[in-house]
């Protein structure tokens, strides 16, 4: 993404802080965030909920932060997600200088139909769904994508098989299995056993009949 379509979304400086004004914070539809880095003190914001969810939906990762009329070129460095893992309670953007090299994750978007997967019992593994990339702040790719319409049940995709786009460097593991399919083993069938048989012995049942004679 080039610095001219850099998206651009406003904030607004947060006086109080605390879990309790950070939750009144979100009940008025607001996303607490935090802008640090470049050796500068850290500013506590709040950003539109609809807004900033709807630059992380469309996978913005760097964003011109615009606050108290200035604007910062910040990169998305972390998201808190509440206990259900459904809604962003909170967000960390790092400054950063559209020149330099910076490191975050970005999405595998996993592409093609391996013949391999008609094999009966055969299932996609796909153990990653995020890679770690390290490339200039103003060419973060969207999302990483992996052609996996040659992948066979004899080897794996691992990330050193990405073919990265130009500029950007996987820096997730390099032996990290991206995709790879499996075959599942069939379960044994189990036994019926008929009525009457292999019934469990009552203990002290023979005992009793003993006594009875």
């Amino acid at each position: 993404m080039s610095a001219t379509e850099t998206p651009k979304l406003e904030v607004q400086i947060r006086e109080k802080l605390g879990s309790r004004y950070s939750d009144r914070v979100r009940k008025e539809g607001f996303i607490p965030a935090v802008i640090y880095g470049h050796k500068k003190g850290p500013v506590h914001v709040q950003a539109n909920k609809g807004a900033l969810v709807e630059l992380l939906r469309s996978h913005a990762h760097l964003i011109d932060v615009v606050v108290s009329g200035k604007t910062e070129h910040c990169v998305v460095k972390d998201m808190q997600w509440d206990y259900l893992g459904d809604n962003i309670i909170h967000v960390d953007l790092e400054r950063v200088d559209l020149s330099e090299k910076v490191t975050l994750e970005v999405d595998l978007v996993l592409a093609g139909d391996p013949k391999a997967l008609n094999e009966a019992g055969a299932f996609l593994d796909h153990p990653i769904s995020k890679l770690e990339v390290a490339c200039r702040a103003d060419s973060i790719p969207e999302n990483v994508t992996v052609d996996i319409s040659e992948l066979t049940t004899e080897k794996a995709i691992t990330v050193a098989d990405i073919n990265m786009p130009a500029g950007v460097e996987a820096t997730t593991d390099a032996d990290s299995v991206v995709a790879q399919i499996k075959i599942a083993k069939e379960q044994p069938e189990e036994e019926v056993v008929e009525a009457g048989e292999g019934e469990p012995e009552v203990i002290g049942a023979k005992e009793e009949e003993e006594k009875s004679e």
